[in-house]
């Protein structure tokens, strides 16, 4: 659910208060010229975490709370109570408060199990609000796309594909959804500014509507579809919409001939073709976030004890 992050600490006591912390070695860097060793940065590792301490105002966290709970790897599904579980963990390490933690990169998403492929899906993907991606999906390397907007990212993954080639890990055919924030602005919707706004179920149900919206705007194809059996017209838009480059050629000109062509080309795909690729990875993701986001009375009352505490 909530996987990478960057999270600073700008509080000169709490800094610190982890840089005389007995369990890390911080680096420094020293001029090749001179030989003089400069006090900022200073980086350190712990678990799954990078440390960067960039002045005595501000200090960098990078890495996943989803890895830090599970030992390094994503594969596995990560609820709302494992991320309480590992907040505490990592606040409680560094001695600071997740209130004390802003938040400025996040990526949220989550792990699906649909019937088809993860890298068949991946394949028969065009586009996403007209953008072709970045990362094109390899038949023989590739297990990922990737999207890029001016706030976030969208990455799909063959993660059982990853996971074996990367953790030599049996996870079977999961596909995972994520959007990666670049900047604090983007999350302001979900009212997520610290690490503590994570723990409010309101602030991540917001998350997961957006996840759900953004894959929404996936557009697939299906190669279940025989253009012979569509009438001339669809014929003739299915096989113009089919190239990924005549999307990303219209989001610079968007006439309502083109919405509605583009609108004609979903139906055909829906309507035509037997996988239905938008609407079943769109449910899936809605099911999955609904029961990752679930909190049961008992623990949802230690999560606010807990933020109680925090603010004491």
């Amino acid at each position: 659910m909530i996987d990478w992050g960057k999270y600073w600490l700008r509080d000169p006591k709490l800094i610190e208060r982890v840089l005389a912390n007995p369990e890390l070695e911080f680096d420094q860097v020293h001029s090749i010229s001179s030989g003089e060793i400069k006090v900022y940065p200073m980086k350190a590792a712990w678990k799954y975490w990078e440390i960067e301490i960039k002045s005595p105002t501000w200090l960098e966290l990078r890495g996943s709370f989803h890895k830090h709970w599970n030992g390094g790897t994503n594969e596995n599904d990560f609820g709302a109570v494992d991320l309480y579980k590992a907040i505490t963990d990592v606040c409680g390490f560094l001695q600071v408060r997740p209130h004390d933690l802003s938040v400025h990169n996040l990526e949220f998403g989550v792990n699906i199990r649909p019937s088809i492929n993860a890298s068949e899906i991946l394949r028969e993907i065009l586009c996403y609000m007209n953008r072709m991606p970045m990362i094109p999906i390899d038949d023989d390397r590739g297990y990922f796309i990737e999207f890029k907007t001016s706030d976030y990212y969208l990455k799909l993954y063959d993660k059982g594909l990853q996971s074996h080639e990367l953790w030599k890990l049996q996870a079977g055919n999961i596909m995972r959804l994520e959007v990666k924030a670049t900047n604090s602005g983007f999350l302001e919707f979900a009212g997520i500014r610290t690490v503590a706004d994570l723990l409010n179920p309101t602030n991540l149900s917001h998350l997961g509507r957006k996840l759900e919206r953004v894959v929404k705007k996936v557009v697939f194809d299906d190669d279940t579809i025989s253009p012979t059996t569509l009438s001339l017209p669809d014929q003739i838009v299915y096989q113009q919409l089919s190239n990924p480059k005549v999307w990303e050629r219209n989001r610079k000109k968007k006439t309502s001939t083109i919405r509605a062509q583009e609108r004609r080309f979903k139906s055909i795909v829906s309507n035509s073709g037997r996988k239905r690729h938008s609407h079943t990875i769109t449910k899936l993701v809605h099911d999955k976030w609904q029961q990752l986001v679930f909190i049961p009375g008992s623990a949802l009352s230690e999560i606010k004890e807990y933020l109680k505490k925090c603010k004491l």
